[in-house]
């Protein structure tokens, strides 16, 4: 476990692993300024509607066959308390109100789209939430069966193809464990398998679960059987939670941790992701030192 730390030659599945998830989250990256590129550009929605009521409060100055219409706007006035004006532009073929509801119509297509945009950006920040947690462990050392076993995962999330011949059968990879000298043990997920694993198949519910705050990374797992956790051995998971994450270069990275009963996976949710409640937070800066002391 301690060779972690060490740096390792990368074999060519590997750095393959890495830049298939690169591909992929740059093309989410590209998706994702796309949309908000088409969120701002339906921001007019609020000014089709504006339109439509100003158009309906001046009809009976509308008449058939007008390009554009002068409308007194009621909803501004000038330094001086009188109202302003401002000229709408009409379709001379449709009848005043029917002008009165292309105007509203526009407004519904936006508000629309504005939404389905919406749900799509947040849609597509889940995603590269997602791909960012896959793509952690690759920072570190992992073993072969490691890198098999994500890029199954890439391939079940649909994001690749593999052929039969490219099926893993291979002895399923262990998450890590420590034994602390108080007789604690901590258990360190090393990818979503492994994450869910160890949360949901090693942990008991009365076990400590530790996840660093919104950002990706690790589940880690403290277990003291009866005994009430050490504070120190608290701190210690938390370190490892916050070494083990994406957030292993910023100081005072915020970790949280409950007990294993208050974590839950919504049905139909990707591997790795859970929802929890009960939690509280420690600030924790990584420190190779420190972890290398636990290690």
């Amino acid at each position: 476990f301690a060779a972690t730390l060490i740096p390792a030659p990368r074999t060519t599945l590997h750095h393959d692993t890495i830049r298939r998830v690169r591909t992929e989250l740059d093309k989410l990256e590209r998706k994702q300024l796309l949309l908000k590129q088409e969120l701002a550009e339906s921001q007019n929605a609020e000014t089709h509607r504006l339109f439509a009521d100003l158009l309906m409060a001046n009809l009976h100055r509308v008449h058939a066959g007008q390009k554009s219409a002068i409308v007194t706007d009621y909803f501004s006035e000038k330094p001086d308390g009188t109202l302003s004006e401002m000229e709408l532009s009409l379709d001379p073929a449709l009848s005043p109100m029917e002008n009165v509801q292309r105007y509203y119509k526009k407004y519904s297509r936006a508000k629309r789209a504005q939404e389905q945009i919406q749900a799509q950006i947040r849609q597509c920040l889940e995603d590269i939430h997602y791909l960012e947690t896959v793509a952690l462990p690759l920072n570190d050392n992992v073993t072969n069966q490691e890198i098999q076993e994500i890029i199954q995962e890439l391939a079940d999330s649909g994001y690749i193809q593999l052929g039969k011949k490219s099926r893993n059968f291979s002895r399923p990879s262990e998450p890590r464990h420590i034994c602390l000298p108080s007789g604690a043990v901590i258990f360190i997920g090393r990818n979503n398998r492994q994450n869910d694993m160890v949360t949901f198949k090693t942990a008991q519910p009365r076990d400590l679960w530790f996840h660093t705050k919104d950002i990706p990374g690790s589940h880690v797992i403290l277990r003291t059987g009866s005994a009430v956790p050490q504070i120190s051995d608290i701190e210690k998971a938390a370190h490892l939670a916050a070494w083990f994450s994406k957030a292993r270069n910023s100081a005072n990275v915020p970790v949280d941790y409950t007990e294993r009963r208050h974590v839950k996976k919504p049905a139909g949710a990707k591997p790795g992701f859970v929802i929890y409640e009960k939690q509280k937070t420690l600030w924790v800066t990584p420190d190779e030192e420190s972890v290398n002391a636990l290690l």
